[in-house]
């Protein structure tokens, strides 16, 4: 099956999220747009291409191409299990080894390190063992019910007694896997992002699932976003538009893997300190200029729930929508100042 794993994924979203954040239709001068759509780390991604010239479009298609096979390779590498080099890794400290990080994947491992410590643990890569007792890593694992809180309490000790990273060795931690599901993805989109700048094509929009990088114009005018809405209805499936350049645009939400039990919904964004899913809030966008930093961020505030504002000054994120538990928005002031309201949901004033 196409989605199998929890970190890269949105199956839920995929067709809609295309149609969603596709850039409007160009009308006469659709020679000079490409637009490709393929399947990579567990959901579609669609690269949107400016042409200078019609004559260009035979070389950014395969542009695209290359971009599919390194994002394919990146997929095996940074699985959390598997015989991959992450879930070799995985397995080593599984046994009580030490592991010695390889030298092209320390300055992801670092990164996450410094998210972990500027969001206080709103963000840590190593919760994989979390992931995998909710049963989010693989589709025929997921569960309809919660897992025990004896199991749950083992997990989180495990976790808060294992050393942090300051590589490039790390452990003993026989309790520690290691999923980059929520920082991956945008250091995957800013890679093929980069792919194409090299190339010579310069205006694009790298679209996995619905976060994206975005680079360049659309000839004389701004490429434009559009963020779905969390609780999608018939006549109500977006909740705002931006236009960016040259910035990153990514939403973590409690839509994607979720479950519903005795009326509660459990989902896939996990609290590394409690090991219960985030409550709070049904989404979160970032706008920044890093897809690794929108990506991380959108987790942690995510985490932070009702706290998201303080949240977004401790990690320096101006750009922010988030929707309430209750549907209700909140908004950082340049998000109110560039995005355009589309759905009609009450917005909440700054505390």
């Amino acid at each position: 099956m196409l989605l199998r794993r929890i970190l890269f994924g949105g199956v839920a979203l995929v067709l809609l999220t295309y149609l969603l954040f596709r850039p409007p239709p160009p009308g006469g001068d659709d020679q000079q747009l490409v637009q490709e759509q393929f399947a990579a780390m567990g959901t579609w991604f669609t690269v949107s291409i400016w042409l200078d010239a019609p004559e260009e479009r035979a070389a950014a298609q395969e542009a695209v191409r290359d971009v599919e096979r390194a994002l394919h390779a990146y997929t095996r590498r940074w699985q959390p299990e598997g015989e991959g080099a992450l879930g070799t890794l995985n397995a080593q400290l599984a046994e009580g080894a030490v592991i010695d990080v390889p030298e092209d994947m320390q300055p992801l491992f670092a990164q996450a390190a410094q998210w972990r410590a500027r969001s206080g643990g709103a963000f840590d890569a190593r919760v994989g063992a979390l992931v995998e007792l909710w049963g989010f890593h693989l589709e025929e694992a997921f569960r309809d019910t919660p897992p025990p809180e004896a199991a749950v309490r083992r997990v989180r000790e495990r976790l808060a007694e294992a050393p942090a990273y300051d590589g490039p060795r790390y452990g003993p931690a026989p309790g520690v896997i290691w999923n980059f599901g929520a920082i991956a993805k945008g250091d995957a989109v800013t890679q093929a992002s980069d792919r194409l700048e090299t190339a010579g094509f310069g205006n694009h929009i790298v679209n996995a699932g619905g976060d994206l990088v975005v680079r360049g114009s659309r000839s004389d005018r701004a490429w434009r976003i559009a963020v779905r809405h969390p609780r999608p209805s018939a006549t109500q499936q977006l909740l705002a538009a931006i236009e960016v350049a040259d910035e990153a645009v990514f939403t973590s939400g409690d839509y994607e893997r979720w479950f519903t039990h005795e009326e509660t919904r459990y989902h896939h964004i996990l609290n590394p300190d409690s090991g219960q899913p985030a409550r709070g809030l049904q989404s979160v966008t970032v706008v920044t200029d890093s897809g690794i930093d929108a990506d991380a961020a959108s987790t942690a505030l995510f985490v932070a729930g009702d706290a998201w504002r303080q949240m977004a000054r401790q990690l320096d994120m101006d750009t922010v929508v988030v929707v309430y538990d209750d549907g209700t928005l909140g908004m950082t002031e340049a998000a109110r100042a560039r995005f355009n309201r589309i759905a009609d949901a009450e917005l909440r004033p700054a505390p």
